[in-house]
């Protein structure tokens, strides 16, 4: 069974995720966003973990950590499940396979017992926005000091 067969595989087995919780209407009819439950502090420490091994991996093209680049838009931890949500700076990435396989990777490594899912996502768009300062910086975007 070859690498993308596998893949496949592994993405039926892992749970749905579950759609965005729509906002709710009040009896007067105002309308108010769900509020996502509070983490235990075993979850705040696991995305702890998570963003700190995210640090880790890094764009070969631009030589900076995806979680500098912007490209982490969420990490949800429910007990032992962990998503993550990421993009890419263009659909047509020259890594768009290999950065997403590297990012699961770093999570399963920090986190073996989590049942880890990384979703690609496109909106909102990447911007340059979402860089950190340091990697503006970096990228010469930013004024040195």
């Amino acid at each position: 069974m070859n690498e993308q067969s596998l893949s496949l595989r592994r993405l039926r087995k892992r749970r749905q995720r579950p759609e965005a919780q729509p906002d709710v209407a009040s009896p007067d009819g105002a309308v108010a966003p769900v509020v996502p439950r509070e983490l235990t502090p075993q979850e705040a420490a696991a995305r702890d973990t998570v963003f700190e091994s995210l640090g880790s991996v890094w764009d070969p093209e631009l030589g900076l950590d995806v979680v500098s680049l912007g490209l982490i838009y969420d990490v949800r931890v429910d007990g032992e499940v962990i998503d993550v949500d990421m993009t890419l700076t263009t659909p047509g990435c020259p890594v768009s396979e290999q950065l997403p396989r590297e990012v699961e990777d770093a999570v399963r490594a920090a986190l073996p017992n989590a049942d880890v899912m990384v979703n690609v996502v496109w909106d909102p768009p990447w911007t340059p926005e979402r860089l950190t300062p340091a990697a503006l910086e970096q990228l010469g975007f930013a004024p040195r000091r």
